[in-house]
């Protein structure tokens, strides 16, 4: 109990601190403090309160309601890119490599990569960090609005249960939980587990991509093992 309260007290004064700087880095009136620290009574993403996250060698802006990315995303893109880096490195000198990123960079002169998100608030924040970045890469990197699998994003987990409160209230519901996609039918038995958006991907990647190719998921760390069978590289919380 005493270790819990401990690494609470540790968080918050953390926290008070990135507030600090933000204030100073951004010179704002030091009654901005205030304003924040109710915020995050409130349960705000701290976040969302400072306005970016470090991501790899990469500082991004983040605003309510689009997805804020996670440590653990952090941690597998960078697994990801040495994948890619490791797997395609002998064709990267002939011709680009091209990627599909559905819902979600990892930017290249040698890389084409193409966002897609069905949120417009997604895809507009994802815009504006792009201009921010290298503009090496400004040519290589898109983003569109649409829903390539023609159907709704279910959870990673699934169930509003598994997500945190502070997750449900700020952040974008469609991106965490889905909406009205109802169970998936096994047999005889009905299986609401959130996971409809990779069956499709599953369902589809054959027309997506080549052979050759790489499909890479982000899942749900007690999902992993319903992928193994899939032909592609799967990535947990």
């Amino acid at each position: 109990m005493l270790a819990s309260l401990q690494t609470v007290s540790n968080q918050a004064h953390q926290e008070l601190r990135w507030m600090e700087q933000h204030i100073k880095k951004m010179k704002l009136s030091p009654d901005s403090l205030d304003s924040m620290v109710q915020q995050r009574l409130q349960n705000k993403p701290i976040q969302y309160i400072l306005g970016d996250v470090p991501f790899g060698p990469l500082n991004i802006k983040v605003r309510q309601p689009v997805l804020i990315p996670r440590a653990e995303t952090e941690f597998w893109t960078n697994q990801l890119i040495d994948t890619i880096k490791t797997k395609f490195s002998p064709t990267l000198s002939r011709r680009p490599l091209n990627i599909l990123d559905i819902a979600a960079c990892m930017p290249s002169s040698s890389v084409n990569i193409v966002g897609v998100d069905l949120n417009r608030d997604a895809v507009q924040l994802s815009t504006e960090n792009l201009q921010s970045a290298d503009t090496l890469i400004h040519n290589h990197v898109s983003f569109v609005c649409d829903d390539v699998l023609e159907q709704e994003f279910p959870s990673k987990e699934g169930g509003e249960g598994r997500v945190e409160q502070s997750v449900l209230r700020y952040e974008d519901p469609l991106a965490l939980i889905g909406t009205g996609l109802g169970p998936h039918r096994e047999g005889d038995e009905a299986i609401d587990d959130g996971l409809d958006f990779y069956r499709r991907i599953s369902r589809i990647r054959r027309d997506l991509v080549h052979r050759e190719h790489l499909v890479a998921l982000e899942v749900g760390e007690h999902q992993a093992d319903k992928y193994k069978s899939e032909r592609a590289v799967v990535y947990t919380e």
